[in-house]
């Protein structure tokens, strides 16, 4: 999907959610279908707008002087965008164990990636936008490690057959006490799939899948 056809579909995403930015936590909460107890979720994106603490400063801070303040939140991942005197700057809290810097760092990279290829080349593949700056790419490409252009923009399935072949006796998939390797994950997702061609399935054709998650399910999702 092109950069500007995918930012146009966000647009349109957040502006229809705007319906909803009144709704309590607890109506939330009921129409998710979550039990009690569980996390609605974890990770957390606020959009705030508003004046610069220049224009907010008024009367009503006259004799109050200002000495620090400190955020804090209880959601592991939270990325916060301050809107202010038409530019913004990004705060991240995110848990330690990830990094704050790290994490802004990709944003920043992102939507630097983003905006040229808005002015540069719009019909650009939005996979393509690099995550990464140059000096951590070339770190993790050391370690065999590649994550430019949306893992080289193949599919998963594709993914899973260059690991079969390269490291086919290493784990590519554990649920419970059952565990597959690359080659057989790949060998039995070959059988499924030919299994299903030989039903008249052909690109395009609509595939449903039912079932608990389990080793099956993976195959049977990479089959299809």
């Amino acid at each position: 999907q092109a950069v500007a056809q995918a930012l146009r579909q966000t647009h349109v995403a957040l502006t229809g959610l705007l319906e909803h930015e009144h709704a309590s936590l607890s109506l939330a909460q009921r129409c998710s279908g979550l039990e009690a107890g569980v996390p609605l979720f974890t990770t957390l994106l606020n959009y705030r707008h508003g004046a610069s603490a220049s224009e907010d400063s008024g009367q009503s801070w006259e004799g109050m002087e200002i000495l620090g303040t400190r955020e804090r939140t209880n959601y592991p991942f939270g990325l916060y965008v301050n809107d202010r005197d038409g530019g913004f700057e990004l705060v991240a809290h995110i848990a330690q164990q990830v990094g704050a810097q790290r994490v802004a760092e990709y944003v920043r990279q992102t939507l630097e990636g983003l905006v040229q290829a808005l002015a540069r080349r719009p019909s650009m593949a939005a996979v393509e936008v690099a995550v990464l700056d140059d000096e951590e790419d070339a770190s993790l490409r050391q370690k065999g490690i590649s994550l430019r252009a949306g893992l080289d923009a193949q599919p998963l399935h594709r993914l899973v057959e260059r690991q079969a072949i390269n490291q086919p006796g290493a784990i590519a998939l554990r649920c419970e006490d059952q565990t597959l390797t690359y080659g057989e994950l790949n060998a039995r997702a070959n059988g499924v799939a030919h299994r299903l061609m030989a039903l008249g399935v052909v690109p395009e054709t609509r595939v449903g899948i039912a079932m608990q998650r389990s080793v099956e399910m993976v195959v049977g999702l990479l089959a299809i």
